[in-house]
């Protein structure tokens, strides 16, 4: 199974790891030391994804242990694996052959990753900022058109409440960050790049956790950048993005331009 997606399947029980990579197929223990010797294998080696089914409590040795060493693990249902077995007309079942269909599975689907409990804390905290944000914005619109002194004091005290919520949750979000080393490292180099302030860093970090593990065709697909072909017969249509995570592509626009404008002014 070539591809330029490296998937690796893995079927759980609750004894062992069936485990069908791209070099072959091998059977580990379902203990944290045999997975962790197993994955210290892979270090430097491209993966793009590491999938499994989802196996009733069975899969969180590996998935914890995934997360730890910053390997870009998913849980899928194991109803839409079994689905896509038979699609292909893959009749037999052995835990090999399971293996197999999971990592082709990955390669074909490219599911989510795993959002782990602080990630996801950390999405949301992100999320609220972007909402607060919204509000500050609308009220302004709502002062530009306020005539009446006690409408204009009212919105002047609502904006300076909503922007103290805006410093509370940044601080949230600080704190999150300044506990995380890998979290530190990815703001910092994210921030090396012109036009991308600490605000989009975040925003990627939250929304885009694959940045990183994934190739760069799979994070423009993800994004949603990638113009898909619309062909049909001898016709030709133009090509146009579609999908993809609306919030990351609204950040790096902004982005973009001020690179444009950095770039331009500095005569690069």
């Amino acid at each position: 199974m070539s591809s330029s997606f490296v998937s690796i399947g893995i079927d759980v029980s609750k004894d062992r790891l069936d485990i069908h990579m791209p070099q072959g197929y091998l059977s580990i223990d379902n203990t944290i030391v045999a997975i962790e010797e197993w994955l210290s294998t892979l270090k430097g080696v491209k993966v793009d994804r590491v999938v499994c089914e989802a196996s009733g409590g069975y899969e969180d040795t590996l998935l914890q242990a995934c997360l730890t060493g910053s390997f870009p693990i998913c849980v899928v249902n194991a109803k839409r694996v079994r689905d896509f077995a038979k699609s292909m007309g893959q009749l037999a079942k052995t835990d090999k052959i399971d293996a197999q269909t999971i990592a082709l599975f990955g390669i074909t689907f490219k599911p989510p990753l795993y959002e782990s409990d602080i990630q996801r804390h950390y999405k949301e905290l992100v999320k609220r900022r972007r909402q607060l944000i919204d509000q500050i914005k609308k009220e302004k619109q709502h002062l530009e058109k306020a005539s009446l002194p006690n409408v204009i004091e009212d919105i002047k005290e609502n904006l300076a409440a909503l922007r103290k919520r805006v410093e509370f949750i940044e601080g949230r979000i600080r704190d999150y960050i300044s506990q995380n080393p890998t979290q530190q490292q990815s703001l910092s180099l994210l921030t090396s790049c012109k036009g991308i302030g600490e605000t989009t860093a975040v925003t990627l970090l939250a929304e885009l956790p694959e940045l990183g593990n994934i190739s760069d065709q799979a994070v423009t697909a993800l994004v949603g950048l990638a113009p898909f072909n619309h062909d049909s017969g001898t016709m030709r249509g133009q090509r146009h993005i579609r999908g993809g995570r609306g919030e990351v592509r609204k950040s790096l626009y902004m982005a973009t331009i001020s690179a444009i404008r950095f770039n331009y002014y500095s005569g690069d």
